[in-house]
């Protein structure tokens, strides 16, 4: 089901939701072993006719999306508090900490806790340049996207011209 020593990466809503609208989502969970807790899986499926609601399920059906339950520990609750995240915020830094693993997210407080806890977090457009890295995207279709992210995520000019600079790179 995985690419052999694949990386587990944990996922936060937003990360997933912009992933599944650019139609990027499958891909990407197909690259990487991928662990959210059940209360992200609420979040996006809570709107069960929405395509992105739908296309999560189904990924969590498949078992692409693996959920797990992550242990609380008072530290990570008190950072969380300190930078006023959501329950599924906490939840995903709760799990990413227990894991040992990256947390994709893109909303801006929780990144911010992930560096104070020294937790690598990776914002949905970076899947775009590793995907073209290991040959997974084609470089053609990665800055066909780049479009899509600029319309469903909050990416500045600056990141979205770097990171088609990077695939135009790879291409040569």
């Amino acid at each position: 089901m995985y690419t052999i020593g694949a990386l587990v990466i944990v996922f936060d809503a937003s990360t997933l939701i912009i992933l599944a609208k650019v139609s990027l989502l499958r891909e990407v969970l197909v690259a990487h072993k991928a662990m959210i807790p059940p209360i992200i899986q609420e979040e996006c499926t809570r709107e069960s006719t929405r395509e992105d609601a739908q296309l999560i399920a189904q990924l969590i059906k498949e078992e692409l999306l693996v959920i797990v339950e992550p242990e609380r520990t008072n530290r990570i609750s008190q950072i969380a508090e300190d930078f006023s995240l959501h329950r599924g915020e906490t939840a995903a830094l709760h799990l990413a900490w227990q894991e040992k693993a990256p947390l994709a997210t893109d909303d801006t407080p929780t990144r911010k806790a992930c560096k104070i806890l020294n937790i690598r977090s990776i914002i949905a457009v970076a899947f775009l340049e590793r995907l073209v890295q290991r040959d997974l995207l084609s470089g053609e279709r990665a800055l066909s996207l780049v479009k899509k992210f600029k319309q469903y995520g909050r990416y500045d000019a600056e990141t979205l011209e770097a990171v088609k600079a990077k695939i135009k790179q790879r291409r040569r």
